[in-house]
């Protein structure tokens, strides 16, 4: 049977992808989780996440 190279190489660059993607997950999970530590530590909400855009 022969082994279809290309086939590798792109599921290769699929799985970078998705490793990319698990990666932004993580780093938006330990912002989210800093900013509920700061705000139980008694920081406001504008202090956390800066201040409110202006309504249209």
């Amino acid at each position: 049977m022969a082994v279809d190279y290309e086939f590798i190489e792109r599921f290769e660059k699929e799985i970078k992808v998705l490793r990319d993607l698990q990666k932004a997950a993580e780093d938006a999970i330990e912002r989210a989780q800093n900013r509920i530590e700061r705000m139980r530590n008694g920081e406001s909400k504008e202090d956390v996440f800066g201040p409110v855009p202006p309504k249209k």
